[in-house]
């Protein structure tokens, strides 16, 4: 398919979402609901966003060192900023990873090995995530009677078992009698038979270095926790209860599992749909999810255009350096 057609069903896909959402409120009173938030507790959210940045960018530099490469936390920063602004601006998160991986392989790390790299860093996460949404899924199923909700948290929780599973499966087979090999001949498509190989490189990761991993799965449990924290704050900030606050920040993790599909633009919409569904079991008005999930993604916006920044002052930067090297020595 090509990029273009690509783009535009996921702007399709992003417009059409918001606008059956804007179907049944008026968007007025969302704004309305927004603009209650203290500023206060606005500035607290960023912040709190801009640290969780910063874990993430530990995390990174921990999972590169498993390839046998080093960079300064203070890189690792500004790489990890860079690609918020570039998850934002290029349609999903597989922008943001595409600038990661450019880089990482600028500060000397191969190709293969970088992409492997952010790969393995983003499955992390997304592993971390999952594991919250498992822990809180007794009480949710417990507390929700929206039958078609309580499936759809069921489906997700199986199928995020499921892919971890089969990752592991293809790493376990990865040297196996060429097996590997075999099974790629057989899939009716390049991308899906170089995504296959990848996801068994990058699963090998998981049954080395125990320890190590322990520690890398630690940081990304405080990212997945700061996320549930500033979606909580927001809440409390709206006028949200406290325990259906609490409640809607254990579907969190559910929420922002959906918004990763890329088929829409950096996750708005589907996170939007997600967490007025999600969020609506508990009893929370449409106007409040909608106006929460809107706060966070503007939130995130704001710390990625820190990145933007930066990415912009190195592009200056480099060409000056450019002139320079360009113009004739005045002897």
């Amino acid at each position: 398919m090509p990029s273009w057609l690509r783009t535009g069903l996921k702007v399709a896909v992003t417009v059409l979402i918001l606008a059956l959402i804007a179907t049944q409120l008026d968007f007025r009173s969302v704004g309305r609901t927004i603009s209650t938030i203290p500023v206060p507790i606005a500035v607290a959210t960023f912040f709190v966003m801009l640290a969780q940045a910063m874990v993430a960018a530990k995390r990174l530099t921990m999972v590169v060192a498993r390839f046998g490469a080093t960079f300064r936390l203070r890189d690792s920063f500004r790489i990890t900023l860079e690609g918020m602004f570039f998850s934002q601006t290029f349609v999903s998160f597989l922008g943001g990873d595409a600038l990661r991986i450019w880089r990482i392989r600028r500060l000397g790390l191969p190709l293969t090995e970088a992409t492997s790299a952010v790969i393995l860093d983003r499955l992390i996460g997304i592993l971390m995530n999952h594991v919250f949404l498992l822990l809180s899924l007794p009480w949710l199923l417990s507390v929700i009677d929206d039958g078609a909700v309580r499936a759809g948290l069921l489906l997700l929780a199986v199928a995020g078992i499921a892919g971890f599973v089969a990752i592991l499966l293809l790493a376990a087979l990865r040297g196996r009698g060429g097996f590997l090999h075999r099974l790629r001949a057989k899939l009716p498509s390049r991308r899906l038979a170089t995504f296959v190989v990848e996801a068994s490189s990058v699963g090998k990761h998981f049954m080395t270095q125990h320890r190590q991993l322990g520690a890398v799965m630690l940081i990304s449990c405080l990212i997945a926790v700061a996320n549930m924290i500033v979606f909580g704050i927001i809440l409390l900030g709206m006028g949200v209860a406290p325990p259906v606050a609490i409640g809607c920040v254990l579907l969190v993790p559910a929420v922002l599992e959906i918004s990763m599909l890329p088929i829409s633009i950096a996750g708005w919409g589907l996170r939007e749909g997600a967490t007025v569904i999600a969020f609506g079991t508990l009893g929370v008005p449409i106007h409040q999810a909608l106006g929460s999930s809107l706060a966070f993604g503007l939130l995130g916006v704001a710390v990625s255009l820190i990145g933007g920044g930066l990415w912009l002052a190195d592009r200056r930067t480099m060409a000056a350096i450019s002139l320079d090297g360009d113009r004739p020595n005045a002897a």
